[in-house]
């Protein structure tokens, strides 16, 4: 199984780029299982999302916890089945809505716990970045930066 990493800040195109890692692989004949965090389909994930729509540091530090939980289940139910790839979106990025200087430290520290990925890759297009840089849409691939673990 290869396990790879989407991560990203908030509307950088990671959900578009894993479509479209998705739709290749399985046009491919490659068994692929997509995972987005924070999930809709469990506790950790829904909560996650609520905390994230309120304000201050009390919502923000309860959503990254929730978030963090949630990609915890994640590892433990889908990390071992048998698939040729398992695609996490957003994976480590909860994180960042810890405040200062808590984020730094709760991101190493998550970092080290969980599987590293050999294949990471962090979307950092704004919806405003595209067309502006590349002349064309972020649909076209070229928003991803590979890094290794």
């Amino acid at each position: 199984m290869v396990f790879i990493v989407i991560d990203g800040l908030d509307a950088s195109g990671k959900s578009t780029q894993a479509f479209k890692l998705y739709n290749f692989l399985k046009n491919n004949g490659i068994t692929v299982y997509l995972r987005f965090h924070p999930s809709n389909d469990n506790f950790f994930g829904v909560k996650a999302k609520q905390f994230l729509y309120l304000q201050g540091k009390g919502p923000h530090f309860a959503a990254a916890f929730f978030y963090m939980l949630d990609v915890i289940r994640s590892i433990l139910l889908y990390s071992w089945r048998k698939y040729d790839y398992v695609v996490f979106i957003r994976y480590l990025m909860g994180t960042a809505y810890l405040p200062s200087p808590l984020h730094r430290i709760a991101y190493h520290f998550f970092a080290s716990v969980v599987p590293a990925s050999i294949s990471c890759f962090f979307s950092t297009l704004t919806q405003k970045k595209p067309t502006r840089e590349y002349g064309k849409s972020a649909n076209d691939g070229k928003c991803l930066k590979a890094w290794k673990n």
